[in-house]
C-alpha cells in the first residue's frame, strides 16, 4: 500500500520534537546531534518550494539521523526507545518525500 507522507512542515515539527526530547533524555550527549538536526530542519523548512534544494537537505537530514541512531544509546529507558522509534519513523517518511521529489 502506498501512502502519502505528511506535509514536510509536519515532519519538520516531528523531528524537532525528537530534538527536544533527546536533549532531556541524553543531555549533553545529544547536544551536537540536535544542533545539527535543528540547522538542517531550518534549511528544509525554508526550501520547501525548491525541490532540488529540498532533496539535498533531506539527504543531509537522513545522514544526520543515521548518525544520531548510531550514537544515542536508549539503554533501558522506555522514553528513549520511543524517541528512537519516532526518529526512525520520521526519517522513513522523509525518504518517501524524497522519492516523490525524484519523480
Amino acid at each position: 500500500m502506498i501512502t502519502t507522507p505528511p506535509p514536510v512542515h509536519n515532519l519538520v515539527l516531528n523531528v524537532r520534537s525528537f530534538d527536544s526530547l533527546a536533549r532531556n533524555v541524553w543531555g549533553g550527549d545529544a547536544a551536537l546531534i540536535t544542533l545539527q538536526l535543528d540547522s538542517t530542519l531550518i534549511r528544509i523548512d525554508r526550501s520547501r518550494k525548491n525541490p532540488a534544494k529540498l532533496a539535498k537537505e533531506i539527504k543531509t537530514l537522513q545522514k544526520q539521523g543515521k548518525q544520531a541512531l548510531q550514537t544515542l544509546d536508549p539503554g533501558d529507558s522506555a522514553l528513549a526507545h520511543d524517541a528512537i522509534q519516532a526518529l526512525k519513523t520520521n526519517l522513513q517518511l522523509f525518504a518517501q518525500v524524497l522519492k516523490q521529489l525524484k519523480r
